[in-house]
């Protein structure tokens, strides 16, 4: 299983901590107000319960692969993370040139889940759904997937 998201949540570490998480593409695994997911620290450091893969993101490169899923484009170029070290934890990310005027751009490539969990304030037995206030990137996971 791979868990997508730009902050993950408890939901995460508690996949992580069961053993059922082969990868990780997130920002920041964790409880906002408890920290540094437990479960994910644990499966980072020493493999239990079993080892995971870390795709370090940004909060904007992890929306930009999901926007760029959501496109049906390849990537979606950025220079947000230029200047940080997230292009060095993220061998998918791939540094290139601007054809337009050669400055540098990294390439974050688009994201297509198999399936987006999405939690809703109100649906029905048909499958329509209302959701409102902040979706984050609820939108551009859906459409990737």
């Amino acid at each position: 299983l791979t868990v997508i998201g730009p902050i993950s949540d408890i939901l995460f570490d508690q996949l992580i901590g069961a053993g059922c998480v082969e990868r990780v593409s997130a920002a920041w695994a964790g409880n906002v107000s408890e920290g540094l997911g437990y479960c994910y620290r644990r499966a980072a450091e020493k493999a239990m319960p079993r080892a995971i893969t870390i795709e370090e993101h940004s909060n904007f490169t992890i929306a930009l692969a999901l926007l760029a899923g959501s496109l049906g484009s390849p990537y979606i170029p950025t220079r947000s993370t230029l200047g940080s070290d997230i292009p060095s934890h993220n061998t998918t990310f791939r540094l290139e040139h601007s054809p337009l005027d050669g400055t540098p751009l990294l390439l974050v490539p688009a994201l297509h889940p198999d399936v987006t969990i999405v939690h809703v304030q109100r649906s029905d037995e048909e499958g329509n759904a209302h959701l409102w206030g902040n979706a984050g990137v609820c939108e551009e996971a859906m459409l990737a997937a």
